[in-house]
């Protein structure tokens, strides 16, 4: 990630494998033997419950068999007793949870979990959006942890929560209690960790924490979750996992359980199930295999009929690292985003330079949005399926026509408006900026079909964007090249026109093509220009920073080339930040 006051970091680290073998200093009930030597032990939380979910109380260390790689372990340790635990406890913060109230019922719920516990549990707590903060390290003070829930305000950013679970996952190697667990609070999809869900499951393999994940989302957004594909596309056309696959994945692996709270009541009664099967679980340990890798789990009882869930599989890290260099667990090197290779610094400012020559670098290649030949293409047509839904963080995971509710006058040969739109982003989230970029614009169906609308979006972000579109002059319209500026929620069906479909003003070149379209963002103040020349000026205040995008809607195509997006930050350094 870059930052004014860091260097760009090179390589994504693994630092932090927390280890699953755990040394042996627990009393062994009177069903199984007493041992006196200090061993590694593989330890498992077990959760029995009957075909009415209700949880199984009572059972014996005889009653319980423990497979690894289908070979039964002899059960050396097995308790029932209510253990202290250590907690841990990541909450997004990101801008979209202050809608709806779920941030404030997201701490309500977390602090009857605090209050509730055993009086030895400790707890750690961090907050997250596009990036990862400690707030309270390990603390058996529950004052001071319920204190630093009660602050949580929401940050205007996304969801690197694939970055907060390896970190606190790491900084849980800290942890004084044999029992652990991470509760994850969320509303969104990973959009922004710079570690992939393939790179994060063997560190959740290699923990020993439970990882208990609630997603606090819509009834219609859950629904859209619900969905077999694995991947969804954003409004912005990239691709993000899918999160009800992410969360049974990462509960399955730990042994846990996933929660889709859509209701203020169900986020209570998540947190409560979490409660009760902590108190409730059987905690079982044996001694492991020495050699390294993954090796299935399976844990049976008898009589059978009865669910179970514990940990499905374990993976023993080669080498781990030590102690000492686990308070660097939140300062860990991570890989760059693929667009960093772009960026570069002139005067403390970031500056962005795409020239679309390389697909490494994070722009998404697909069917009608490609690289070819140093530039960008979008391309549409009448059977295009409108998209429906927001961006994820918003509404809803998938595209919206962009933007639906902007209509051309009637002899600019504009198509916008026909819910057929195109929108691709990429690069650094910024919120002071120039952006520019040339474009050239071609209709589907010969001279006279309708022209397409083609421009740049910015300051987009979880709720909206800024965009301005461009009307080709050279088809339907005898007044020149048109312009106009409109304001995009993702949850409403509508845009807005800050600035109508306008004439820009005529030099020697507004008929070139490709024409080169420039936008000034700082403050409030949006200042358009087309072929050099100052087109329009306006004042509007709700989205503060974001991504620079492309967008095209209307049948035909768009190429564009040379972007660049230059960061105003002389009078705030330090407040830039670059996030895809």
């Amino acid at each position: 990630m870059l930052a004014r006051s860091c260097p760009r970091l090179t390589a994504i680290a693994l630092l932090c494998l927390p280890q699953l073998v755990l040394t042996q200093e627990q009393r062994p009930t009177a069903d199984v033997p007493t041992f006196g030597s200090t061993v590694d032990l593989v330890s498992l939380a077990v959760r029995v419950s009957d075909r009415k979910n209700h949880e199984v109380p009572n059972l014996t260390a005889s009653q319980f068999t423990v497979y690894e790689n289908g070979v039964p372990q002899k059960v050396e340790f097995f308790s029932t007793e209510q253990e202290p635990i250590s907690f841990g406890i990541l909450l997004d913060v990101s801008s979209s949870m202050a809608s709806g109230g779920k941030l404030e019922e997201a701490k309500r719920a977390l602090t009857a979990i605090v209050n509730s516990g055993h009086p030895e549990n400790e707890w750690l707590l961090l907050r997250f959006h596009r990036e990862v903060e400690t707030a309270v390290t390990f603390t058996k003070d529950r004052n001071r942890i319920l204190a630093a829930i009660a602050s949580a305000r929401p940050e205007p950013e996304g969801t690197s929560m694939y970055d907060a679970v390896a970190t606190a996952l790491c900084m849980m190697q800290n942890a004084q209690h044999l029992r652990q667990a991470l509760i994850v609070i969320t509303d969104g999809a990973d959009q922004h960790s710079h570690r992939t869900l393939q790179e994060l499951i063997p560190i959740v393999q290699s923990a020993h924490a439970q990882l208990f994940m609630i997603g606090c989302f819509g009834k219609e957004e859950a629904a859209h979750y619900s969905v077999s594909n694995k991947k969804l596309t954003l409004v912005t056309s990239q691709e993000i996992d899918n999160p009800h696959f992410v969360f049974e994945r990462l509960a399955q692996e730990s042994g846990a359980e996933y929660f889709f709270a859509t209701s203020p009541g169900n986020l209570q009664e998540a947190i409560d199930s979490i409660a009760r099967q902590l108190r409730t679980q059987y905690n079982l340990a044996y001694y492991p295999r020495k050699d390294p890798g993954y090796r299935r789990i399976e844990v049976s009882v008898a009589p059978r009929g009865f669910k179970i869930r514990a940990r499905r599989g374990f993976a023993l890290p080669e080498e781990l690292t030590s102690r000492d260099s686990r308070t660097s667990c939140d300062r860990m090197q991570l890989r760059p985003y693929p667009y960093e290779a772009r960026v570069e610094r002139k005067n403390g400012c970031v500056v962005y330079r795409e020239d679309f020559r390389s697909s490494e670098t994070g722009w998404p290649n697909r069917e009608h949005y490609f690289l070819d030949d140093g530039a960008y293409h979008l391309t549409s047509s009448a059977r295009r399926p409108r998209m429906s839904g927001g961006l994820t963080e918003a509404n809803s995971p998938f595209g919206r026509g962009v933007p639906s509710g902007s209509s051309a006058p009637a002899d600019s040969g504009g198509n916008a408006g026909r819910g057929d739109g195109i929108l691709v982003a990429n690069g650094p989230w910024l919120d002071d900026i120039t952006a520019e970029v040339t474009v050239a614009t071609k209709a589907k169906g010969g001279p006279q079909a309708v022209s397409p609308a083609a421009g740049l979006a910015f300051r987009i972000n979880d709720t909206g964007y800024y965009a301005v579109l461009l009307n080709d002059p050279t088809t339907k319209s005898s007044n020149g090249i048109q312009f106009k500026l409109i304001k995009r929620y993702f949850a409403e069906e509508d845009t807005h026109d800050l600035l109508p479909w306008t004439v820009a003003p005529v030099t020697g070149s507004t008929y070139a093509a490709p024409r080169k379209l420039q936008v000034t963002c700082t403050g409030k103040h949006i200042s358009i220009y087309i072929q050099g020349v100052l087109a329009g000026r306006i004042d509007d205040n709700e989205f503060e920073e974001g991504m620079v995008g492309l967008l095209l809607f209307g049948e035909g195509s768009a190429e564009f080339r040379k972007l660049q997006v230059t960061e105003h930050c002389r009078a705030h350094t330090g407040s830039a930040h670059v996030s895809p």
